[in-house]
């Protein structure tokens, strides 16, 4: 499992410390965007391997925050 973190500007693996601005192959505006409306700067989420981004909210429930496709996600992490 990997743990991501949401840095405003770029998103983080937390185990390989790769930056996804320069891993995606497609561009993540879009993304960062949604995140930012939704978790804070600094936030650590995951991904399923469906492709969805899920957080842990203030009340310790799990959220589904958006979804993605392996095109705009670090490479080798997501099928297809």
């Amino acid at each position: 499992d990997h743990d991501y973190e949401f840095l405003g500007t770029d998103i983080r693996d937390i185990q390989s410390r790769e930056l996804l601005t320069v891993m995606a192959k497609e561009p993540i505006g879009w993304l960062l965007e949604e995140l930012g409306k939704k978790i804070p700067i600094g936030c650590v989420f995951n991904v399923t391997n469906y492709g969805q981004v899920v957080s842990e909210n203030s009340n310790g429930e799990i959220i589904r925050v958006t979804e993605i496709h392996k095109d705009v996600w670090f490479p080798g992490q997501l099928p297809g």
